[in-house]
């Protein structure tokens, strides 16, 4: 089986403390290729793929930004509105349900945590994605995007998806 080759958006690679470097905020796991280029939506896929899955990755105080304050809610809503495109979209949030309840932001102006969890249910009943919650450690949330993005790769290797021939990596 060819390798799978995940397709990082470039504005996920972050500066590393103390280092000039930027690094992923997942680490790729052994076994999978990686390619950083620019997606326009989301922040993760796997090659030959790019129209069928996508995954959008939060840290927990991203999340809070992105839906309370006002730019970052409407990009987002403008992405949301684009992943209607896409046969799966994910909203990936680094963090487990209970760090998000725990998380010390505001959401509409007062501690609300549930609040914001219910208008993200809202928001993927309205949009058709689903939500996903991971480890916070690189590492973990490394395999588990890998488990979840092999599962469509070998999909399309069966036959099962689609793509267009001749195109190295469908962007």
């Amino acid at each position: 089986m060819p390798k799978p080759v995940m397709l990082i958006d470039k504005r996920e690679m972050q500066k590393r403390r103390g280092s000039r470097r930027k690094a992923l905020p997942i680490q790729v796991p052994k076994g999978w290729e990686y390619d950083v280029v620019t997606l326009e939506t989301g922040d993760y896929t796997v090659a030959g793929l790019r129209h069928h899955v996508c995954v959008e990755r939060k840290a927990i105080p991203d999340l809070f930004k992105t839906l309370t304050t006002k730019s970052s809610k409407q990009r987002f809503m403008r992405e949301l509105s684009r992943s209607r495109d896409f046969k799966k979209f994910y909203l990936w949030i680094q963090g487990t349900f209970a760090d998000v309840l725990a998380y010390n932001g505001k959401f509409r102006g007062r501690s609300n945590n549930l609040g914001l969890v219910k208008y993200m249910y809202e928001l993927s009943a309205e949009f058709g994605f689903e939500i996903a919650f991971a480890d916070e450690d690189p590492v973990i949330a490394g395999k588990h995007m890998a488990a979840l993005l092999l599962t469509y790769h070998k999909l399309m290797l069966s036959g099962k998806i689609r793509v267009r021939r001749g195109v190295k990596y469908n962007v």
